[in-house]
């Protein structure tokens, strides 16, 4: 993570540099915007993964799929299924994400960069630990509703 790390989730930054990082963040999305495409630019603020929990996800022939619980009780709950094309998994093993699927960690904070010519970085920060990018060159996103009771606890 480049800007929304560790420190920045967990309260470790005072007001004056959380609110930089996030000021940051934003410039740096701006500067980008004009060249995400394929999928990427719904990372960019359209899709809302902010306390979104990690149920599924698979990684064969370079394509990556993971399973997310989206929402909040105020806004709603949906089940977003991410598909990235042309995908690595970097910053993480097959292992971890494994056990932070079947815990249901969530997405505490996550950026979007462009890394080459057509070739995008998702980084995700997760709580209650652990994190993960991924590097691809095209994003589906496709969604269907879920319920309240589609959550569950992480803090068991």
């Amino acid at each position: 993570m480049r800007w929304l790390n560790r420190d920045f989730l967990t309260g470790g930054l005072d007001e004056a540099e959380w609110q930089g990082r996030i000021d940051d963040h934003e410039q740096h999305v701006s500067e980008i915007a004009g060249r995400l495409n394929s999928g990427a630019e719904l990372l960019a603020g359209a899709t809302n993964l902010h306390d979104a929990q990690l149920r599924e996800w698979s990684h064969t022939a370079g394509i990556l799929r993971l399973r997310l619980l989206i929402g909040d009780l105020q806004a709603g709950y949906e089940w977003a299924n991410l598909t990235y094309n042309g995908a690595a998994l970097v910053s993480a093993t097959a292992e971890e994400v494994n056990t932070w699927s079947e815990k249901a960690y969530e997405i505490g904070a996550d950026e979007i960069d462009v890394v080459g010519p057509d070739r995008f970085e998702h980084r995700a920060l997760l709580w209650p630990e652990g994190e993960f990018a991924v590097q691809f060159t095209s994003l589906t996103v496709d969604r269907s509703p879920a319920t309240p009771q589609d959550r569950v606890s992480t803090w068991d």
